[in-house]
């Protein structure tokens, strides 16, 4: 009975969060996602640490972030999509995060056509494009209105390291540009999902203190 109520006094509470704005614009489900990111992340970089640079080793050691990512994507199209009015503001932040993707994808293939054209090299223009996405995340992480600025911190917890290695992969060879981009995804990936992880810890502590 008790877990009955602690679960109707969840969903009212988020019901109301949702309507004033203060609603997460993310679930446990997030954190599980990023958790595999960093973990496939890390293991791209250990196996281009140790030389697994070519052919199928390649592959094989990029494998586990592109099945994350296919997943990921995936969870998010089908959960845009919802109708609960809790969930309303995770499916804004979804479709939004969607639409990021998209534009990133988009400008990828304009920059990279246009870097052709220029002379610049793979890695230079993998710098550049790494500095506007992070770019944009701290945009986007800065931008929102209170509250919803504070749950969108993760957004600037991504926007550092992406910045950071963008600066650095042009000073390196093509197989430290691989381990660099696995360490990025690391930092990446990880403290994205530590903070969307703190802040769910701290609402269903208030969601607790409600039920009490």
């Amino acid at each position: 009975m008790q877990r009955n109520t602690l679960d109707r006094v969840r969903e009212d509470l988020a019901t109301m969060e949702a309507a004033i704005g203060k609603r997460l614009p993310f679930g446990s489900a997030d954190v599980g996602f990023y958790v595999a990111l960093a973990v496939g992340s890390g293991v791209f970089a250990v196996s281009h640490a140790l030389g697994a640079n070519r052919g199928w080793l390649l592959f094989l050691s990029a494998l586990p972030v592109m099945l994350a990512f296919a997943a990921y994507v995936g969870y998010l199209a089908v959960r845009s999509r919802g109708r609960s009015p809790a969930d309303a503001t995770r499916r804004k932040e979804y479709r939004n995060t969607l639409l990021v993707l998209f534009g990133v994808m988009l400008a990828a293939l304009a920059g990279k056509y246009w870097a052709d054209r220029a002379g610049m090299s793979p890695l230079q223009f993998g710098g550049v494009l790494l500095v506007v996405t992070g770019s944009v995340f701290l945009i986007v992480a800065m931008a929102g209105p209170r509250p919803a600025r504070c749950p969108r911190s993760y957004w600037l917890a991504g926007g550092v390291p992406l910045i950071a290695a963008g600066l650095w992969i042009p000073f390196c060879t093509h197989a430290q540009a691989l381990s660099v981009a696995g360490c990025m995804g690391v930092a990446l990936f990880g403290p994205l999902a530590i903070v969307m992880h703190c802040h769910l810890r701290r609402q269903d502590r208030r969601v607790s203190h409600a039920a009490d």
